[in-house]
């Protein structure tokens, strides 16, 4: 009786062991593959029909629930995507068409940040100057073509006309400045200096210029034109006038 109860209690030992261990090793399984793959669509295989308390049935619940969790976050990343994609799209039309106009533009530009350093220019601006774009950027705006005065007498950039207006955050205008081209020529130039500003910070300045050296010749011209015509009839007054006294006289 004893021999046979010990012989009944490891047969059933075996089955119960089986019964407890194997879902538990299915489960470990599935945990192993799923968290190696990164694949929620794993599943626990039913190996016995004594499962414990539906164990292989919750976890394969528990794995649904992750997989449709995992295709919701994939869905919303796909979406998200697929808008920074379109603005990154829309990103490059905007800076593609401002460079189309910035190298189109008949005028100068250049920008500035707060260290008085060209942060981008134009073809026109580089031109002008006698620059490339490339060469022109990160340079000191005082340094490069804004150094000395008509005179040519070097000055320190305090002293600058259009550097002083620089970090008062107020747009500012000249109509006869002196700009330096690289080869050490000058040129009178008119031009617009407007902050950059965001949130109430300044952040630099734009910078719109051109060149009016023809222009200063043609209104100096003028001017010494006007001088000539104005001698010219007094000369002209005083031979009338000397005439009529002759006349008189006589």
């Amino acid at each position: 009786v004893l021999l046979c109860s010990l012989f009944a209690a490891h047969v059933l030992s075996e089955r119960w062991q089986r019964a407890l261990s194997q879902p538990i090793m299915e489960v470990a399984r599935a945990v192993k593959t799923a968290s190696q793959r990164k694949d929620f669509s794993v599943r626990a295989a039913h190996r016995t029909d004594a499962e414990p308390g539906g164990l292989i049935e919750s976890f394969n619940l528990l794995l649904a629930q992750f997989q449709e969790h995992d295709r919701a976050g994939q869905r919303t990343q796909e979406a998200l995507q697929k808008q920074i994609e379109e603005r990154t799209r829309k990103l490059l039309e905007l800076q593609r068409h401002n460079e189309l106009i910035l190298n189109s533009a008949g005028e100068g530009i250049y920008g500035l940040d707060m260290a008085g350093c060209v942060t981008f220019a134009n073809p026109t601006a580089a031109k002008t100057l006698g620059w490339t774009v490339e060469k022109l950027v990160h340079e000191s705006e005082h340094s490069v073509f804004r150094h000395s005065d008509p005179a040519g007498i070097p000055y320190e950039q305090a002293e600058c006309p259009v550097c002083a207006h620089f970090r008062d955050g107020k747009p500012y205008a000249g109509t006869n400045e002196i700009f330096w081209r690289k080869d050490g020529t000058s040129f009178h130039a008119e031009y617009v200096r407007t902050p950059i500003v965001e949130e109430g910070r300044l952040l630099g300045a734009v910078v719109v210029f051109r060149d009016v050296t023809e222009q200063q010749r043609a209104a100096e011209k003028l001017v010494l034109l006007n001088k000539q015509l104005q001698e010219t009839s007094r000369r002209a007054g005083m031979e009338e006038v000397a005439t009529g006294v002759l006349h008189n006289v006589g």
